[in-house]
């Protein structure tokens, strides 16, 4: 079979650490940021421009 689309491939942990960062509804897509520390600074669900991705992460680096 040829797939021209992103999978997401987990188990049932992948799912509960998704909920944990902030994915009460476990919905796809689902954007999670993170700084250096590991704390969560950002989420979305819902697709994301590059754009606006690319604002969020700048500041990190």
């Amino acid at each position: 079979m040829q797939i021209n689309y992103i999978l997401l491939m987990g188990d049932m942990e992948t799912l509960a650490t998704s909920k944990e960062l902030g994915n009460r509804s476990g919905v796809l897509p689902f954007t999670a940021v993170l700084d250096r520390t590991g704390k969560v600074i950002y989420t979305h669900a819902g697709a994301l421009t590059e754009a606006s991705l690319g604002a969020i992460l700048a500041p990190l680096l």
